[in-house]
């Protein structure tokens, strides 16, 4: 996940809930949008329903 995630993307799964933390590039909108973008559709792709996004 990693090489779509600038400053890189820990997902955890504890207690039933999916954590993902994150930092998007503070410098170029266009790098933001597609590590955002990539975010989604991971949560889209692997069906997460309860979760949550940090450090955003």
């Amino acid at each position: 996940m990693l090489e779509n995630s600038g400053h890189g993307l820990l997902h955890v799964e504890t207690y039933g809930f999916d954590f993902l933390v994150t930092h998007l590039n503070p410098s170029d909108p266009r790098k933001r949008r597609k590590e955002a973008t990539f975010i989604m559709n991971f949560v889209h792709n692997n069906k997460l329903e309860n979760f949550l996004i940090m450090g955003i």
